[in-house]
């Protein structure tokens, strides 16, 4: 918002080639905020970029108007009048303009402000992208152990399971063998299985 207003106040005072440069990040990053969290958190060292190059080109500029004419003394002066020399039939001619207004005054404090705006926009952009980064990788950090966790905890119950089935059958044989011991000191059949019971066959010739 307030980059858009210092846009604004560039389109006003003049100051085309500065307002055409700061209205990159407004637009970028208002396509930005209209996107889901995945899209911002793609675009967030984008416009960490944008903002980056324009507060470099912001800068320059800035630079220029402070030891071009009329100079630094005269940057947030509304009247400043300077010789200025023109060709008029082939001979040089000097005459006083004043080259300061009101609009030159609200193009550079706007300048200025684009500068520092456009460089916590690139810091605060890149801050965040690197924020949720560091998320991302605790957040997969954090799923990894937990599934290999769960699948370890599988496996030992499986191992518990093999182990124990051993014991069961080994138990329920030996409970077996202790019934068909018994009674009487006669062998005893399991369950299931009846004897042969009555005259032996004999062959004779």
């Amino acid at each position: 918002t307030c980059l858009g207003i210092t846009v604004a106040a560039e389109i006003t005072a003049g100051y085309l080639p500065a307002a055409m440069t700061d209205i990159v990040t407004v637009v970028y990053g208002a396509m930005l905020l209209r996107r889901d969290m995945e899209g911002l958190v793609q675009g967030l060292h984008v416009i960490a970029l944008i903002a980056a190059v324009n507060c470099a080109l912001q800068s320059f500029s800035l630079l220029q108007v402070l030891m071009g004419r009329p100079g630094a003394k005269y940057f947030f002066a509304n009247e400043c009048v300077v010789s200025v020399s023109r060709i008029k039939d082939g001979q040089p001619v000097y005459e006083n303009v004043n080259l300061c207004s009101w609009h030159t005054v609200l193009g550079n404090l706007a300048m200025c402000s684009a500068v520092i705006l456009e460089f916590l926009c690139a810091r605060l952009g890149w801050k965040m992208f690197k924020s949720q980064q560091a998320a991302m990788v605790i957040s997969s950090l954090t799923d990894l152990e937990g599934r290999s966790s769960l699948r370890s905890s599988r496996v030992g119950l499986m191992g518990e399971e093999i182990h124990a089935m051993p014991t069961t059958t080994t138990a329920s044989f030996a409970g077996e063998s202790a019934i068909f011991e018994t009674r009487g000191g006669h062998p005893m059949p399991l369950a299931g299985f009846a004897p042969f019971q009555g005259q032996p066959h004999r062959m004779v010739d």
